[in-house]
């Protein structure tokens, strides 16, 4: 994806608004490769974790998958206990598991999450696996 669709891409995340046109013919390699320059803009600090997601077998098969996709985890985008978010239109509230792992990926914690999910294609024909890459699984 050239230059500037990324940085389309990283501005409607951050407006919260409908994503371009996205080529959506890139294979997952060229997507995540995207993916992460997209992430660059939104958190230049870096990422505070990975997380998971079309995890469910039937999205999978829907999507012409056999494994889940790794989105990042922007950093400041963690929320405190008892904080309260505004209504969006068209946000989605998931229910997750966390881990917390150290440096050689073992776990240290494990515990509830939820997780705040907002993909805003521009129309249904957008919706597949390398277009869900690109904008970050919709990480809100």
């Amino acid at each position: 994806m050239d230059e500037k669709l990324v940085s389309e891409v990283a501005q409607a995340i951050r407006s919260g608004v409908t994503l371009p046109i996205l080529p959506g013919g890139n294979n997952l390699s060229e997507a995540y490769e995207s993916q992460h320059q997209v992430t660059k803009i939104l958190s230049p600090d870096g990422i505070d974790g990975i997380k998971a997601g079309v995890t469910a077998e039937g999205v999978q098969k829907y999507l012409d998958l056999e494994h889940a996709l790794i989105g990042s985890l922007y950093k400041g985008s963690k929320c405190s206990s008892g904080e309260s978010l505004p209504h969006v239109e068209g946000r989605l509230i998931e229910t997750e598991v966390a881990l917390r792992l150290d440096a050689d990926g073992k776990p240290l914690s494990i515990a509830p999450a939820l997780e705040i999910v907002a993909v805003r294609f521009a129309s249904s024909d957008q919706m597949n696996a390398s277009n869900l890459v690109v904008c970050n699984l919709g990480a809100d």
